[in-house]
């Protein structure tokens, strides 16, 4: 009897282990590749072949065959989707420094950090050792040797390490201005820049001490944003007034060899004395490529198609290939010295995909925000007639506005009737738009001069509408060409989704704000004539909502996903199992038992369920953009919509045979133990700082309440008694309010 005790135990264990997977993505990213986030800084990697780059989204990639393709990793040193990497730098083929900071919303402001590899960039850990509040906003790094390195800030700050990274403190430098760059032209002469001083500062003892000297060249301004050696004598400065400097003296002077008044030069990388290339941003909102293949005598000149801000980098691999990296994942490439240059990205959409609408398998809609030209704010409405192979935009609307939301909703009936409605801050006025030829010619037609931002749009026939928005609803009976308010909500917003039962019987889904966000179900049952409010708790924002023979799902915005089994008449708390927050935005059923739901996060983002909602358990994607829909043809075949761009498939169901693990950075509010156990457990909490109040409850795994213990202070640790379970596995929660904290795994052992 023990030795069989021992084997199931073993095997519960067994089946809480991570899975550790060796086989394909179950993801395949259709657009835009290789990824969708801004390239802040690019980088060799010494003594490899490989090139690393860092982003946007915590996003890692590198390339070892010269940036033709790219490996990309999501989350290093356990960063969040949230944060930004800004600078990436490397001593030899281990040891590499990255930096860069996330918004922290419980403190209000942004929280820099500081990662450090040791393996070439495969792995990184963060580094807290940093005198004062901690880490920096790092500017640049340079290692003189393994053990000693600077980091630059701002403010004139300059830190040192002496012991590989792991430490460092603080360095005088006597100046204020922002440094920006920092590089050697031999062992114990180093330089350092900023904009908009005369100054340069300067160490000729290895780094141990900095002044600032005279910038000594024939310029009269003053911007300095990036310097460059290569060789114990000859570097470069790039000059924010339109100038590319040289000296030939360890810069004791400085010579123009480039001067440009349209263009500031903010990034500058050469390969050897002659060739080298220069990222330029130009006054008439483009940027350009510079590039030399006779140590700046001459200069080619390369305008990028697409607008550009001043938020990229430049890197010369030799002196034939070079690289320039930067908005929305943007790529191009030389192989001849910088004479020509051709992408190395694919991107179908420039915007956040906001809303999707399948009519079947080949006829698709997509509503994204516009990114392409900063001077206005507009949303494009595009069509796909081959299943996603191919869009076209049909619609391009202004819009001005910055909303959280999309300021621009659609509805198809079929094919060619369809209706594209949107708000103008400008005009302060909402526009319906109709069209009967698929999206190729549009008509306006009376909106009843209405002021409201629209957030969603439904026909239940040719005939019978609505538009739900920012606390209305407006119904037209003639097919769009008339619409009248029919609800106006006092304190009801955010009406992001509307469903017909029938003709009579409708449910939108918003929320109340007040001190809390209330979710909420606005309920008509003659056509939509009169209306009726059902609260349904604090969840946040419902943004999404699918109806599966008769069972109702709603997607809420606080890591919530609520089940009605009768059409709405009682309600159900699901169990979404994930050990961080999502804040859910679509839900999809393929059938009646699997369904998705997708949304923004610090890292998980996608959920799926296999017994019909009951309970929801994480899979992953691969990438760190917030998903806003989801769409699966059946139940293995499915594409998601997200932020900036991004299109991904799946032909697996959204999982692979052996699921990938991918280890998170969670905030752990309480501890079970012993887990396993065999009679009661103890349970130590802290509740999240402002909450007074909590529950433990826990479920079995068919979602069943079990136990509920009531928590009367803000940490403690409590004694629970479970001798009366049976042998299995336990879902044990915690929560405040209605929102679901945190949730474990319970092992009761027999």
């Amino acid at each position: 009897m023990m030795t069989q005790n021992i084997f199931l135990t073993f095997l519960t264990l067994l089946a809480l282990l991570p899975f550790i997977s060796f086989s394909q993505p179950a993801w395949e990213q259709v657009t835009p590749t290789p990824q969708e986030n801004h390239i802040n800084d690019l980088a060799i990697i010494p003594g490899t072949d490989k090139v690393i780059a860092v982003a946007d989204g915590a996003s890692i990639m590198i390339s070892e065959d010269q940036g033709e393709t790219w490996q990309i990793s999501c989350n290093p040193g356990g960063l969040s989707n949230e944060s930004c990497l800004k600078r990436v730098y490397f001593y030899n083929s281990l040891l590499g420094f990255a930096g860069g900071y996330h918004y922290d919303y419980s403190i209000g402001y942004y929280v820099p950090y500081i990662l450090k590899s040791t393996d070439g960039g495969v792995s990184w850990a963060e580094i807290t050792n940093f005198p004062g509040t901690g880490a920096v906003i790092a500017n640049g790094f340079y290692f003189v040797n393994e053990q000693t390195g600077f980091i630059i800030a701002g403010s004139g700050r300059l830190l040192k390490t002496v012991d590989c990274g792991e430490s460092w403190f603080d360095l005088e430098t006597g100046v204020t201005f922002t440094l920006d760059a920092i590089d050697f032209c031999n062992d114990s002469t180093g330089y350092i820049v900023g904009p908009g001083t005369e100054k340069m500062l300067k160490t000729t003892d290895y780094g141990n001490t900095w002044s600032a000297i005279d910038f000594n060249s024939p310029l009269t301004d003053y911007g300095l944003k990036d310097i460059h050696f290569v060789s114990n004598t000859i570097g470069y400065v790039a000059h924010t007034n339109g100038s590319i400097l040289k000296t030939t003296n360890a810069g004791i002077y400085w010579d123009v060899v480039y001067a440009n008044q349209y263009i500031k030069a903010q990034a500058i990388n050469f390969f050897d004395e002659n060739h080298g290339i220069a990222g330029c941003y130009k006054q008439s909102l483009q940027s350009c490529i510079i590039s030399t293949n006779d140590g700046g005598n001459t200069w080619d000149e390369f305008i990028l198609p697409v607008f550009q801000d001043i938020n990229y980098s430049v890197c010369c691999l030799d002196a034939a290939n070079f690289l320039y990296c930067g908005l929305y994942g943007m790529i191009y490439k030389s192989v001849n010295g910088g004479n020509t240059w051709a992408p190395k990205f694919e991107r179908t959409f420039w915007g956040d995909i906001y809303q999707v609408q399948y009519l079947d398998e080949n006829s698709i809609f997509c509503l994204t925000s516009s990114r392409e030209n900063y001077s206005y704010q507009s949303s494009n409405l595009y069509k796909s007639i081959d299943g996603g192979e191919n869009f076209v935009s049909i619609a391009d609307v202004e819009v001005n506005d910055n909303n959280i939301f999309t300021p621009a909703t659609f509805g198809f009936i079929d094919y060619n009737l369809g209706y594209l409605t949107y708000y103008n801050n400008n005009d302060d006025l909402l526009t319906v738009l109709k069209t009967d030829d698929g999206g190729d010619n549009w008509t306006e037609v009376e909106s009843g001069n209405y002021d409201g931002k629209p957030y969603a749009m439904k026909f239940y026939d040719e005939l019978n509408g609505l538009i739900s928005g920012d606390g209305f609803i407006l119904k037209t009976s003639d097919g769009g060409n008339n619409w009248q308010e029919v609800y106006n909500g006092y304190y009801t917003y955010f009406l992001m989704d509307i469903h017909y039962f029938s003709a009579n019987d409708i449910i939108v889904s918003g929320a109340s704000y007040w001190s809390s966000t209330l979710s909420k179900l606005i309920i008509s049952h003659d056509a939509g004539s009169t209306w009726e409010e059902m609260p349904l708790g604090v969840y946040g924002i419902i943004f999404d909502m699918e109806v599966i023979n008769n069972t109702i799902y709603l997607a809420c915005e606080d890591n919530v996903i609520m089940k009605s089994p009768d059409g709405g008449n009682t309600w159900q708390y699901t169990q979404v199992i994930s050990p961080n927050d999502i804040e859910f935005h679509s839900i999809h059923f393929p059938v009646e038992n699997i369904g998705y739901a997708v949304g923004s996060g610090p890292f998980e983002t996608m959920v799926k369920t296999t017994d019909g909602g009951n309970t929801w358990n994480v899979i992953h994607t691969g990438i760190s953009s917030g998903l806003n829909a989801v769409h699966f043809y059946d139940e293995f075949t499915g594409f998601v919509f997200s932020e900036n761009g991004v299109v991904l498939k799946t032909t697996t169901g959204g999982t692979t045979a052996i699921e990938e693990f991918r280890p998170v950075k969670q905030n752990t509010c309480f501890s079970v133990y012993p887990n396993p156990f065999t009679k009661s457990f103890s349970v130590q909490y802290q509740l999240p700082v402002g909450a007074k109040s909590g529950i433990i409850e826990i479920f079995s795994q068919n979602g069943k309440s079990i136990l509920i213990h009531h928590l009367k202070n803000s940490t403690d640790c409590i004694n629970l008694h479970g001798e009366n379970l049976e042998p299995g596995v336990y879902l044990i929660v915690l929560k405040t309010g209605n929102k679901l904290i945190e949730t474990q795994k319970l092992i009761k052992l027999p």
